[in-house]
């Protein structure tokens, strides 16, 4: 192979021819990866390897790549072989969270997290998650929200709803159930974006780094504060539904002691980081989905109960995480390959949910899809009667923690902008063409992140 290559973009859905090798088997140069064609068409070379090298050795990264969905699977629950590693600046920035750790240390937080966002804890939060809600979109549809939407001839009202909703939606969310105090809201999201930034550059990394500062020591006195004196969330009539989450941190203790202030924070940093970028994609994306496939959008809005199997099939079609990395305890042979202790090895989530051994057809959304498990999230995954979890979340122990949150904000978020978006579709002037024709998506540098997302609506 020559030194330069030149990965121009292609049809979606075709991958760049690379060769042949002698036993037949197509070729994959691993500079296709690092490239801008790889970003916006990852699909057509993940079927590659699945087909062809289900254990992948990338030489020029260094790592094994497991992309069939019952592999990636199997290694999610198999904590014996598989540990976690750091992240490099997102562990730096974030602190040791649950994400890094593993064994006694993981169990005692992850506890926390199960307890706090899931069942009755959860549901004393969903108020909170409709009024937000109800409150930002209301002001988006406003005409003099200029900021986020455009008003056109004719009635016609042109919303970005990146802006309008989804960027800063699940960041107040979190501040609220947090028990953020309300002029500590525009605080919240600098400490969100900033740490965001500086995981992905590190021309971004002092600012995040003073931000994390920042935010430990501003949660700090609150944990000072709400040990002595707890406060509490309210409902849509005022009535109190429990101690707020931040509250409830600064006074829960396991093994007879008090969490650290490190430990408390870096719980708050996987909310925010987590929650914020899960939510916004997922909102985004399935909206993008939805309105090119106008039937689908129909029975949802004929029965928004098929909200939940759209989130769910978005997170399939376009998850918002691509992998996780691990590292292997002890060689392993998977395939005919040997992974040796101490590999560097990527679950490719985007690979597992695109696998057609288990997804039929499996570039094509369809939110009636029989063989996807489209009820509430289970951390080891769901795998009866041929229904099968997406990977979006991942599983096993280092399943999601806040999977169900991300799941009610964007079904209650969308719930309420079917009610207030007359006649939503793609705005045709603001939507990108590729190089063939075709509508395509406004991604950023991460794969599969929408940046924008304008919607035309009546009315307004």
């Amino acid at each position: 192979m020559s030194d330069t290559v030149d990965f121009r973009p292609l049809a979606l859905g075709t991958p760049h021819d690379m060769g042949t090798a002698l036993d037949g088997r197509p070729l994959i140069d691993p500079r296709i990866f690092d490239s801008t064609e790889f970003r916006r068409n990852p699909y057509p070379y993940y079927r590659v390897l699945r087909d062809h090298y289900p254990v992948y050795w990338d030489k020029l990264h260094n790592r094994y790549l497991i992309t069939r969905y019952e592999d990636v699977r199997a290694a999610y629950l198999d904590g014996e072989t598989y540990n976690t590693i750091p992240k490099g600046s997102s562990n730096l920035l974030n602190g040791n969270t649950i994400l890094e750790l593993g064994g006694r240390d993981h169990a005692r937080r992850r506890r926390l997290f199960s307890t706090e966002l899931a069942g009755q804890p959860l549901e004393a939060r969903l108020p909170a998650i409709r009024r937000l809600a109800l409150e930002m979109i209301t002001l988006a549809m406003e005409p003099t929200a200029k900021e986020m939407a455009e008003r056109n001839i004719g009635g016609r009202r042109t919303i970005e709803l990146g802006r309008a909703f989804a960027n800063e939606f699940p960041i107040r969310v979190v501040g609220e159930v947090l028990g953020f105090p309300v002029e500590a809201q525009n605080h919240f999201y600098y400490w969100y974006t900033s740490i965001q930034n500086g995981r992905h550059g590190s021309e971004k990394a002092r600012e995040g780094l003073q931000a994390r500062k920042d935010l430990e020591n501003y949660v700090w006195d609150l944990v000072k504060q709400r040990r002595h004196k707890p406060t509490f969330l309210y409902d849509e009539d005022g009535e109190s539904t429990g101690e707020d989450m931040i509250s409830r941190l600064s006074r829960a203790k396991i093994d007879g002691n008090h969490l650290s202030l490190t430990e408390i924070v870096s719980m708050i940093s996987v909310l925010v980081s987590g929650g914020g970028d899960t939510t916004r994609g997922a909102i985004l994306h399935m909206w993008r989905l939805l309105l090119e496939h106008p039937e689908q959008l129909a029975a949802v809005q004929e029965d928004p109960e098929l909200l939940h199997a759209a989130f769910h099939e978005t997170l399939r079609h376009a998850s918002p995480v691509g992998g996780m990395s691990r590292s292997t305890n002890y060689d392993t042979v998977l395939h005919g390959v040997t992974i040796p202790a101490g590999a560097w090895v990527e679950l490719v989530n985007f690979s597992a949910n695109h696998d057609e051994r288990i997804f039929p057809d499996p570039e094509t959304f369809n939110i009636f899809r029989p063989e996807l498990y489209t009820g509430k999230e289970v951390q080891r995954g769901y795998q009866v009667d041929g229904k099968h979890s997406h990977m979006g979340f991942g599983l096993g122990a280092h399943f999601c923690p806040g999977a169900w949150v991300a799941h009610q904000e964007t079904v209650i978020g969308s719930r309420i902008l079917l009610e207030h978006m007359q006649n939503p579709r793609l705005s045709p002037n603001k939507i990108a063409a590729d190089a063939h024709g075709g509508m395509e998506p406004i991604y950023t540098d991460r794969m599969s992140q929408l940046t924008e997302l304008w919607i035309d609506c009546d009315g307004g």
